[in-house]
């Protein structure tokens, strides 16, 4: 059956995007909890707060240094604890995030506010959910307007994320 209005992937975006924070504190903080047991390590979790993941063992570095301190063992924890870190309301940094923070805190000198940088660039499994109704709305868009049934319907979706991300609409 084919389905000729776009309703429905328009409902599945703005209920996203209007529970993202929910979603991020409520389902995201059970999940992280439920599959982050047993993926502590020291040389994760050595720094603590709202940007620990841009400071410490959340990188290709800290991989490398658990797997180099303890083998196999240590990069199954590794991915265990991004996996849980994804599902939580923060997120995991992209990669080269930690490596620009750091740049601009030890090299020049620029206090950065660790929120809009977590905010900026760690990606939660709610940020990916996101971004696949998105691309979904706009894959439709291509596949059945004209140019300017395109144009009208993309200032649309971008005002509309626009809104759901400044003012929690």
């Amino acid at each position: 059956m084919k389905i000729k209005s776009d309703n429905p992937l328009y409902v599945a975006l703005f209920t996203e995007g209007a529970l993202q924070e929910w979603l991020d504190k409520t389902a995201g903080k059970y999940l992280h909890e439920l599959i982050g047991q047993g993926a502590e390590s020291k040389i994760i979790d050595c720094a603590s707060g709202i940007g620990h993941r841009l400071k410490a063992g959340h990188d290709m570095a800290g991989f490398l240094d658990i797997t180099q301190k303890e083998g196999l063992e240590g990069a199954t924890t590794w991915f265990q604890h991004m996996f849980s870190d994804l599902m939580s309301p923060d997120g995991i940094p992209v990669p080269g995030a930690s490596y620009l923070y750091n740049f601009l805190e030890d090299t020049l000198g620029i206090n950065v506010s660790e929120k809009f940088f977590v905010d900026w660039t760690c990606v939660s499994a709610t940020d990916i959910v996101a971004a696949g109704i998105s691309l979904l709305i706009l894959a439709r868009m291509h596949k059945i307007s004209s140019e300017e049934k395109r144009f009208k319907r993309l200032c649309g979706l971008t005002i509309g994320q626009i809104a759901l991300l400044e003012f929690g609409v």
